[in-house]
């Protein structure tokens, strides 16, 4: 305990890679302040002069035992690494995994979602750890990639699996809806639309709510309306209520179940 706020101080000024600057410069605005050495400033109070002593030895120990705890993470971290070296001309597959499907509905089948695409051609090696591909015409994605993100293919006559039409620069599906496959009520209520996307496979095919896909989509939303006109969006289908008759003689109530369209 008597340590910790040394500790926390030690922390929170120091850089952060993640941050670009120390947490305490990003919290108050400002640099923290130096504390200088007690040998360098001796004090008149001799026990100030133990108090800086004691912090500089704090700090080196700190220092050391941080420096430990980074090198430890650094092995371990290595262990699960290798080399990694493609030649221009090799085929690679693409993992694009870590980025979100841009839907308006969370997808439960998220970890069915292809991992890899391609295979693709290595155009170029960028630095030692990225590679330039050569994508199809039509992608928006910058073709220079991190040799984390590719895998090399086996079988250099695998039939290639094209990007997404709809991803955009920054690696997120943008779907346009295609058709209205069906509709239904979910349990709150609300009216859903079974909406099948411009450019992807079948099973990327959700339900939506009506109302924002009408605030999204108005246009698509207009075919909606004609496509089920009738018998879909806008028809409430049966309601089941309970209702309760009168009282009969010797006190027993009786129910009946009816129906309302």
């Amino acid at each position: 305990p008597k340590w910790l706020a040394w500790a926390e101080y030690w922390y929170n000024t120091n850089y952060h890679a993640s941050l670009k600057t120390t947490p305490f410069e990003a919290l108050y605005g400002r640099l923290p302040p130096v504390f200088v050495r007690g040998d360098t400033n001796l004090s008149a109070v001799d026990e100030v002069n133990k108090l800086t002593a004691e912090r500089n030895v704090m700090i080196r120990e700190l220092q050391e035992q941080l420096l430990k705890a980074h090198n430890l993470m650094r092995n371990q971290a290595n262990k699960h690494r290798r080399p990694v070296d493609y030649e221009v001309g090799d085929m690679v597959f693409l993992k694009i995994q870590p980025y979100k499907l841009k839907k308006l509905a969370k997808r439960l089948n998220q970890k069915l979602s292809p991992r890899y695409y391609g295979p693709y051609e290595v155009l170029q090696k960028i630095g030692t750890v990225a590679y330039k591909l050569r994508l199809p015409d039509d992608t928006r994605v910058h073709p220079v990639f991190h040799a984390s993100l590719l895998k090399k293919a086996v079988t250099p006559n695998v039939e290639p699996q094209p990007l997404p039409v709809c991803m955009n620069e920054e690696w997120y599906l943008e779907p346009i809806p295609e058709e209205a496959m069906d509709t239904r009520r979910n349990e709150q209520g609300e009216v859903e639309v079974l909406v099948k996307w411009k450019e992807l496979p079948e099973f990327e095919n959700s339900w939506e709510l009506v109302d924002k896909m009408r605030q999204k989509f108005p246009g698509f939303l207009l075919e909606v309306k004609e496509n089920f006109e009738g018998g879909g969006i806008d028809s409430y289908g049966r309601v089941y209520k309970r209702t309760r008759k009168k009282r009969e003689v010797g006190g027993n109530a009786t129910h009946s179940n009816s129906t309302h369209n």
